[in-house]
């Protein structure tokens, strides 16, 4: 019976996608030991694989960032540009130590519920 118990109390986490809420979910979740599957080849997402490189953000950096990494020159007043944004989502995931967790050029075609 505890064998059982534990197959029914235990769990797997996915997380479909490295962008901004991906790489969040996976930091919160790592003791979970999350699988994160991405279609690309790293981390961005929406930023990564939609957006022209010409893009620049129109929030202050200040205003765009996780509340547990602070942009690095969050004082700079310009708009953060494509490069910026993804040069940043890379450091996070790097420095919180989460591209262990991605399955880069996974791309997730059907979730069903089992």
């Amino acid at each position: 019976m505890a064998s059982n118990h534990n197959k029914l109390t235990s769990s797997r986490v996915a997380i479909i996608g490295a962008g901004v809420s991906g790489l969040s979910a996976a930091k919160h979740l790592a003791h979970h030991n999350p699988i994160v599957f991405e279609a690309s080849d790293s981390v961005g997402g929406v930023w990564k694989s939609c957006t022209y490189e010409t893009t620049k953000l129109q929030s202050a950096r200040v205003d765009y960032e996780f509340s547990d990494f602070p942009w690095p020159n969050r004082d700079d007043t310009t708009f953060p540009s494509y490069i910026e944004i993804l040069d940043y989502l890379e450091s996070y995931a790097e420095h919180f130590d989460l591209l262990k967790f991605m399955k880069f050029g996974s791309k997730v075609i059907e979730v069903k519920y089992l």
